[in-house]
């Protein structure tokens, strides 16, 4: 294999000699010479130093590395590339493409000061575009202070692997995956301060992003804004969703959004947030959404958000089969939720310990509650077993609206510990649920007796180990 070593990084040097003197954002042709060097192949070193680079010609990029290239830097920090000032409205500084090249141990700068930005320019001003390749490595690198994206992944990657690297500072996203992809593992990075997401998927089109896996990594996100968005794209079938995500062992600092996802594993996660947004976010009509073992905290004043909130937005919108199991989930605010499912098909909450704070009193704010929202199609189901629920106003509530024909099918609850102001809340007036299962709770003593609210005369009760008082339905 080829061994280069450019000492002097020659092809670099006559853009500036300084990262405070100015470079126009063309290419030079010295740095035609190094690229011809990176395309013989092989490992090519960059020694130690600060350097500014320029677009090819018309091109969208400053440097292309070609299919088993791989290109050393004397480490982040040490060697460091910026972007000349004025770059055109998209451009990066590497196209790394093909099979089997790489790219590590080297900072990447956007030089966003010098750069123009307005709403329809800068950004896809990248560190690092990355596509058309099997087992392309990104690690140990640096990407800030780009208009655009740290690094993007865009189509055609199979097992791509971004691996102990800092995205910071960028005017988009940290990580995007952009495009057709699988095998994408994203693992051991820290991304922060990023003015979009810190890691996004963002398919369009026929574009699916399969098997990918977001593991060991430190997340930041502003106030504000979602650490993670985890997309596929819109449709009424799973044909158009992402697939076989595993998103596990991060610590978060904002919320982790998923829409029109199916077959997803959020486990172990630490995620933390303090704004405006639920700790984990399931919108759309995902399927398949083991959300186990993570520690969830929502501590901020807003008033609706929750530990885990699951929305569907139309008939053929609607989240199903979520399972929220093994967490420990709390909120700060009485007028927070623990789990909350809004327009849903089925969710099964089991063993968590989910704690709100005591005094609340409007017992809409539960640790755990389902809502009919959409007409045209019943939310089926809402298990809730074996958890622990202390604080709220209200353990367990669900609601509807009959006169929309907002209606949940069946409500189950047993073997909970329920620690709350008030036990189980139905919703008489509107026939919901329409089939309730009550059965081996323990209750502690500042729960208000009946422990379950009156049920409707439509609503069949499966089975109750307590007393329900029976109210005649209305019209």
């Amino acid at each position: 294999m080829n061994k280069l070593k450019v000492p002097l990084l020659l092809c670099l040097a006559s853009c500036a000699t300084s990262l405070g003197e100015t470079a126009s954002a063309v290419t030079t042709p010295e740095q035609d010479t190094l690229q011809a060097l990176i395309k013989v192949g092989g490992e090519v070193f960059l020694p130690a130093g600060s350097f500014v680079v320029g677009e090819v010609g018309t091109t969208s990029y400053c440097l292309t590395v070609p299919a088993g290239t791989h290109v050393h830097g004397a480490g982040q920090g040490a060697t460091i590339l910026t972007m000349a000032e004025q770059s055109s409205a998209s451009v990066s500084i590497f196209n790394l493409t093909g099979n089997e090249s790489s790219l590590q141990d080297l900072t990447l700068d956007g030089n966003k000061a010098n750069q123009v930005v307005t709403k329809d320019i800068g950004e896809h001003r990248h560190g690092v575009f990355a596509h058309d390749g099997a087992n392309i490595q990104i690690s140990n690198i640096t990407a800030q202070n780009f208009t655009g994206d740290g690094i993007y992944l865009s189509t055609g990657l199979t097992n791509a692997t971004v691996t102990s690297s800092t995205s910071q500072n960028n005017i988009r996203h940290g990580i995007t995956l952009g495009a057709t992809q699988t095998g994408t593992v994203i693992s051991g990075n820290h991304l922060s301060g990023n003015t979009g997401q810190q890691i996004d998927s963002e398919p369009v089109g026929t574009d699916i992003i399969n098997d990918a896996t977001v593991a060991n990594n430190m997340i930041e996100a502003p106030a504000g804004l979602y650490a993670v968005t985890v997309g596929g794209t819109s449709g009424a079938t799973t044909a158009t969703q992402g697939t076989r995500w595993s998103i596990h062992d991060n610590t978060i600092t904002g919320s982790l959004r998923l829409t029109w996802m199916n077959n997803v594993t959020i486990a172990n996660n630490t995620i933390t947030l303090s704004d405006d947004k639920s700790a984990v976010e399931i919108n759309r009509n995902s399927s398949d959404i083991t959300i186990s073992g993570n520690t969830l905290a929502q501590t901020g004043p807003e008033r609706n958000v929750s530990g885990v909130y699951i929305v569907g937005t139309s008939t053929v919108n609607m989240p199903s089969k979520i399972f929220v199991t093994g967490n420990h989930i709390s909120v700060a605010n009485t007028t927070a939720f623990g789990v909350r499912a809004t327009g849903t098909i089925d969710v099964t909450v089991t063993g968590n310990t989910i704690t709100g704070p005591t005094g609340g009193t409007d017992e809409t704010y539960a640790g755990a509650t389902m809502r009919a929202t959409l007409t045209g199609r019943h939310s089926e189901r809402f298990v809730v077993t074996d958890n622990t629920i202390n604080g709220f106003a209200r353990g367990v509530g669900v609601s509807g609206d009959k006169t929309k024909a907002w209606i949940i099918d069946e409500l189950d609850v047993a073997r909970n510990t329920i620690n709350s102001s008030h036990g189980v809340g139905l919703d008489a007036t509107n026939d919901t649920p329409s089939a309730l299962l009550v059965m081996g709770n323990t209750w502690g003593p500042g729960v208000a007796l009946p422990h379950v609210s009156p049920a409707s005369s439509n609503t069949t009760i499966i089975a109750s180990d307590e007393p329900i008082t029976v109210v005649a339905a209305t019209p």
